[in-house]
């Protein structure tokens, strides 16, 4: 069962009060740190927030909110695929089903390549931090999603 594949991998749902497994479907799957991302005041503004909802056995919903890093190239990953996408990029969503993991790899080679040395200057100083960690983030669940899939 997916769900409990991430519920393992994720230390459970984004309600942590939520343990049983049919009453839950998103996954909080950033790799945040409670000692890392969080201040006085929550969650850190410039933090990237990436959850994860089961649709089905072979479909996930992907949702990136808050700091979502944004170049040409991920706007036109943006365009080429089915989002939703708020144009002040604060939110992005779309599927993912058995097969198409590639897609979110390439969504995390173009954020990441952001703040690759010799590329295009970027406004935000957050990105320095944000993109590799949101980069990294969306490979483990890829990776985590081809070892259930391909079991």
């Amino acid at each position: 069962m997916l769900k409990r594949k991430l519920f393992d991998e994720y230390g459970g749902f984004r309600d942590k009060r939520i343990k049983n497994l049919d009453k839950g479907e998103r996954f909080i799957i950033d790799d945040r740190s409670p000692t890392q991302d969080f201040g006085s005041q929550g969650l850190y503004s410039y933090f990237c927030e990436i959850f994860a909802d089961v649709i089905s056995e072979g479909k996930v919903r992907v949702v990136l909110s808050g700091n979502i890093p944004i170049n040409q190239g991920v706007t036109d990953w943006i365009a080429s695929h089915q989002t939703e996408f708020r144009n002040d990029g604060s939110y992005l969503s779309f599927t993912v089903e058995k097969g198409q993991e590639h897609t979110v790899n390439e969504l995390a080679e173009l954020i990441e390549s952001i703040v690759a040395p010799g590329g295009e200057h970027y406004d935000t100083s957050s990105y320095k931090y944000v993109c590799p960690r949101t980069a990294k983030s969306l490979r483990r669940f890829v990776n985590i999603l081809k070892e259930y899939w391909n079991a």
